[in-house]
């Protein structure tokens, strides 16, 4: 679980909360809900009850975290809860769809959260189960004078003189674990504490993906050093350079080799799926260019009140709308081979 600050656990925990009491009343199912989500959180009893004090303010309004990374966390617990009690209301589905919209979580993002929470609930009630029932007595013990003591070797003598020329044998050497960098072992950790360790890796927001690797640099988003590779064709078709972004992808990939969860051939699978050309229109847009770029002159169509207007622009190279292009080139990347 990420760590954190009291401000951002006083929200998380307030937003279950309010998912729970919707109705008025809380189920037992929703009780072991919020104590297992403020044992992860590892909250304190003075924050747990500034929470339920938000709550009971009336016309509480679900909080969006600070902490970027906890926010999908927070999300699939409230959905947890929503689903603990098995009667899924209308007033619990609302305010989590109007946060969800407002995160720009997409319904496949839903889908997958609310089949983790599914799981989550089924294991804990499950375990839950199995505490509450009573364990059998164990066998009695056979009385000690009933078995007989198995008989002991006797020790052969060894000669002083051979006992001295044999010296015992040198231990091994074993290598010690290899110390990561800084930077690998933080990552490392923060996948640890992530609910989904799998799609940590992907990133979420500013730290998109879609190589399976925060620790690249090449996330999606513009301005990013592998959407460079490329070049305009006079159609306005951006169309790129394979061989160069997977020179670039080869020099980052060096320096996070010696991570544990780094993988080679998701970062291949993810190069043979991304698109060959990128269009300017609904999941590409123009660049302009940065500052010492020299920039491409490219002559650019638009349309206004039907008519076709053509209009001269120097361009950078192209930048993605959104991340729903990214999460079907790593939904069909992780299908080319096993799931990493």
């Amino acid at each position: 679980m990420i760590e954190l600050c009291q401000a951002d656990k006083i929200s998380y925990l307030a937003n279950v909360f309010a998912i729970c009491g919707v109705d008025g009343r809380f189920s037992p199912q929703e009780v072991a809900v919020l104590k297992e989500v403020a044992r992860r959180l590892n909250v304190t009893q003075e924050e747990a009850s500034a929470a339920r004090t938000l709550v009971a303010s009336g016309h509480y309004e679900l909080a969006l975290l600070s902490d970027s990374r906890a926010r999908r966390d927070n999300l699939e617990d409230m959905v947890m809860a929503a689903l603990a009690d098995g009667d899924l209301q209308p007033k619990e589905s609302a305010p989590i769809e109007k946060l969800a919209k407002a995160l720009r979580f997409a319904q496949v993002d839903m889908d997958m959260i609310a089949r983790r929470a599914q799981a989550r609930l089924d294991t804990l009630f499950k375990a839950a189960r199995a505490a509450d029932r009573t364990p059998t007595a164990p066998a009695a013990a056979a009385p000690a004078s009933a078995a007989a003591p198995a008989p002991q070797p006797a020790a052969q003598e060894v000669p002083a003189a051979d006992a001295e020329d044999v010296e015992p044998p040198e231990p091994p050497d074993t290598p010690g674990p290899v110390a990561l960098p800084d930077d690998i072992a933080a990552c490392v950790h923060c996948r640890a504490a992530a609910q989904d360790q799998a799609a940590y890796c992907y990133g979420e927001g500013e730290s998109l993906n879609v190589w399976g690797c925060r620790l690249l640099q090449q996330p999606w988003r513009s301005g990013a050093t592998w959407l460079k590779a490329g070049s305009f064709r006079p159609s306005g078709c951006f169309v790129f350079d394979r061989e160069t972004i997977r020179a670039l992808l080869a020099e980052a990939a060096a320096q996070v080799a010696c991570c544990p969860h780094f993988h080679p051939d998701a970062v291949a699978r993810a190069l043979a799926t991304l698109p060959s050309q990128a269009w300017p229109g609904r999941r590409w847009t123009l660049r302009p260019p940065e500052a010492g770029e020299p920039g491409t002159p490219l002559t650019v169509r638009r349309y206004r009140q039907g008519c076709v207007l053509h209009a001269r622009q120097t361009v950078g190279g192209v930048a993605p709308v959104g991340d729903l292009l990214a999460r079907r080139v790593i939904r069909d990347a992780r299908r080319r081979g096993s799931p990493v």
